[in-house]
């Protein structure tokens, strides 16, 4: 399995089109792919559009909606629409084409994406139907933190912002010289298991002063 993570905005403030994956790209091989959109007071729209070769024209591309309660959400390729919207939401697009956009038009606020590319097909079972538990953000990394975890959180998706991070996951304190790093625009995803018992022993410090974690439980 191929997975690949990339950070496509950060804070976007103005109307934008990316290519997301192309016969060049880091997601060249990619098959499926999961976008994070998180909105701060946005208002605008977003489309995800693809095309098989280079003389298609783009379309907008069915995808599902995980973060819903009771499930997945039924697949479609509607236009998404905001309206001073402030939230993160997850879309699965199961089978992506050979070329693969983003296209957003803006009026307000803000908002930042990311994208992980799977090099197999991504089938959600009902064992992996998320159902949201809670929320997070963390503003304060300048000694050893764990997170927060809702009662019944069984996984988790943890994006690090501003500045890189140390972190374990024995509560072991991490440091530059113990556990692992992850840098500011990567996500840390704990979704294809039952991983209640390691959350709670997850640890990071800042790198540099003023990283911050945004983190979204599920149950």
């Amino acid at each position: 399995m191929l997975l690949m993570n990339r950070q496509i905005w950060s804070a976007k403030n103005a109307t934008a089109t990316v290519t997301l994956q192309s016969i060049d790209s880091e997601l060249a091989h990619s098959i499926s792919l999961i976008l994070t959109v998180a909105t701060t007071a946005f208002s605008g729209n977003l489309d995800f559009q693809g095309k098989e070769h280079t003389g298609d024209t783009y379309t907008n591309l069915v995808y599902q909606e995980i973060d819903v309660d009771g499930g997945t959400r039924a697949a479609n390729d509607d236009q998404l629409s905001y309206t001073v919207a402030t939230n993160r939401k997850r879309y699965l697009i199961p089978i992506a084409p050979e070329f693969v956009q983003l296209v957003m038009t803006r009026s307000a606020g803000t908002i930042s994406a990311w994208v992980r590319g799977s090099g197999v097909p991504i089938i959600l079972p009902m064992s992996l139907r998320l159902v949201s538990t809670g929320d997070q953000q963390i503003t304060s990394l300048s000694s050893a933190t764990n997170l927060t975890v809702p009662a019944g959180s069984r996984r988790a998706v943890v994006q690090i912002l501003t500045q890189g991070v140390y972190y374990t996951e024995d509560s072991v304190t991490p440091s530059s010289t113990n556990g692992l790093e992850a840098d500011a625009g990567d996500t840390l995803e704990y979704l294809d298991a039952d991983y209640s018992g390691l959350l709670g022993n997850l640890e990071f410090i800042e790198k540099v002063a003023s990283a911050k974690l945004n983190i979204a439980y599920y149950d």
